[in-house]
């Protein structure tokens, strides 16, 4: 509706579906103007086989128009993509496919998603086919914001999307965001900021073109680089420590595996050394008991995307001490903004995944609590981002361990789609590191008025 323009929307779904799909009808119907009408139909085979392809087709077909009509399909729904083109009139039909980058943004949905993510492909342009660039807008994303109703997730995960929504309406009506395969093409540029109060403690980076993935990928790099060369790794400057903690919690920089220590165990000594931990840890078939350090180290960027992952997370309770510690000590100045964060992290933990508690491990510090619980287990991997707990957790206790370290988007290795998924956490570190920005900025401006950090268009 946005690019197009449409008198009529038909949402067509999988009754599986169907709650979800009479709730968008209603919302966007309240969102849409010039009489623009909406209906929802959730009668499609959800299955994917031989009789279901021909009952999709022959329900298609009742679409078949007198008048242009646009068929629009997301990522998720290439079959009827496919089978639509075998029913539609194609003098008459443009059949358009939405691609998405997954990622992070797995689970969420348009228009809390990067606009740029999202390429529109013109698989079967219709005669006269009208999707153009003067489109006046029929919809107001204001209003969609009712549709989180549907998202899932946290408070940090729905701040993102918050935070998203508000960059698109930034970009809206700019083509170079959306469709696919235009040349000689840019839009708005961005400008990224962290200022604390010491020497090259002013960093400054220009995203020259917001909707180029390249141009994302190497600002994100760029943001860590000039932070590493103010704050050298080890560097015990108050500023530093929390402005290192944003920067993981956003996803500028991501928790990989540094190494391991199987102590023998199969199914741990192949585990790929720099790979991001959703990939390198998914084919591990025991539970992950995770440090406190983890949390902090921005894990829940990757278990948005890995369901594999969510299920083999343990947290043990001596975690949640550990983090409900820091928000009581962190009573004014950067600690007490240390202390908000923590509270988002660890509640977004919660909130988003529902990871199991291992309460055996009380005793603090919380590596020695995991340790104490798991002695001589190996049906356990304990992951820890702090080099001394791995190098004596093993030694001590007998439990594998896995050392995980941090590196910048641009530098870890993932799995599969490699290409693909760095653009689309770049994209969501700079979303989230706006989310941030105005989730932190009461607490900052009343207790660490001296440091800022902000993701804006210029």
């Amino acid at each position: 509706m946005e690019e197009c323009g449409a008198d009529k929307v038909v949402i067509v779904s999988s009754a599986r579906f169907s709650d979800q799909v009479s709730y968008i009808a209603k919302v966007l119907g309240s969102c849409l103007r010039g009489g623009v009408a909406v209906e929802s139909i959730s009668d499609l085979p959800g299955a994917v086989d031989p009789v279901s392809i021909k009952s999709i087709v022959d329900r298609l077909r009742k679409f078949r128009p007198s008048d242009r009509m646009y068929f629009v399909s997301s990522a998720g729904s290439r079959l009827e993509v496919s089978v639509y083109s075998m029913a539609l009139r194609r003098d008459m039909v443009d059949v358009i496919y939405i691609h998405f980058y997954w990622g992070p943004w797995t689970g969420g949905f348009y228009p809390f998603t990067p606009k740029p993510l999202q390429p529109i492909y013109i698989i079967h342009p219709g005669a006269g086919y009208s999707c153009k660039s003067d489109t006046e807008p029929r919809i107001s994303l204001d209003c969609l914001e009712k549709l989180l109703n549907l998202a899932t997730g946290g408070r940090l995960r729905k701040t993102v999307y918050r935070a998203q929504l508000a960059l698109n309406k930034e970009i809206r009506g700019d083509r170079c965001c959306y469709e696919a395969d235009l040349e000689r093409c840019s839009c708005k540029p961005m400008r990224i900021t962290m200022r604390m109060p010491r020497a090259g403690g002013n960093i400054e980076v220009e995203v020259d073109d917001y909707c180029s993935p390249n141009k994302v990928v190497e600002a994100i790099d760029e943001l860590w680089r000039l932070f590493r060369n103010a704050c050298p790794h080890g560097e015990r400057d108050r500023y530093c420590e929390l402005g290192e903690l944003i920067l993981r919690a956003s996803g500028v920089a991501q928790p990989v595996v540094g190494d391991v220590k199987s102590l023998g165990n199969r199914g741990l000594e192949g585990i790929a050394r720099g790979r991001a931990i959703s990939d390198a840890l998914n084919s591990v078939e025991r539970d992950i008991v995770i440090d406190t350090n983890i949390v902090y180290s921005g894990i829940h960027n990757q278990l948005y995307e890995s369901e594999r992952l969510r299920e083999r997370i343990v947290i043990p309770n001596c975690l949640l001490a550990e983090m409900y510690r820091h928000q009581l000590e962190g009573k004014a100045g950067v600690d007490r903004v240390k202390g908000e964060l923590s509270n988002l992290l660890v509640n977004e933990i919660k909130d988003s995944f529902k990871p199991r508690i291992l309460y055996q491990a009380n005793t603090l510090p919380c590596e020695v609590g995991v340790g104490m619980a798991l002695a001589g287990r190996s049906d356990h991997v304990f992951a820890t981002a702090d080099v001394l707990a791995y190098e004596r957790i093993p030694e001590e206790f007998g439990v594998p361990a896995v050392r995980i370290d941090v590196e910048p988007v641009s530098r870890v290795e993932f799995g599969r789609d490699e290409g693909m998924r760095r653009v689309s956490y770049s994209y969501y570190a700079l979303a989230q590191y706006r989310a941030l920005s105005r989730e932190l900025s009461g607490v900052i401006g009343k207790h660490a008025g001296d440091f800022s950090f902000n993701a804006v268009f210029v």
